[in-house]
């Protein structure tokens, strides 16, 4: 566990899990970093929001793509992304080059537009 004022995008050793955004012409449009397995509850606009349950440490964020992060404290538990997500078939996406854990979704942002997210799933 590290505490950070931002999801280090660099680090070689705190690297992060990815959640790409990408258009109907299968083109990475922006990425987020997001703590490792952070359950998915919202997209604002460039936020990506996510809820950290885990070694006693709970709570609610939202992140961008250039790594800013922002606490949500008093946020009422938010459902997770994937209760109202669509799987779809994954295009080739540089970032997941090297993974067999992508899994691709048509979410609902906080304006009710569609948008395409890939994300890994956990290991198991």
């Amino acid at each position: 566990m590290a505490l950070v004022e931002s999801i280090p995008l660099r680090d070689a050793w705190l690297l992060p899990d990815w959640v790409v955004e990408f258009d109907d012409k299968n083109r990475e449009i922006q990425r987020w970093g997001r703590p490792m397995a952070a359950e998915l509850t919202g997209l604002d606009g460039t936020r990506l929001h996510f809820r950290v349950d885990s070694h006693g440490q709970r709570g609610e964020f939202a992140t961008t793509p250039d790594g800013a992060l922002q606490a949500l404290p008093g946020q009422a538990a938010s459902a997770s992304l994937y209760a109202s997500a669509r799987q779809i078939e994954c295009p080739a996406l540089a970032t997941f080059a090297e993974s067999d854990y992508v899994q691709c979704f048509v979410v609902k942002d906080a304006a009710g537009g569609e948008r395409r997210l890939a994300w890994e799933a956990p290991c198991t």
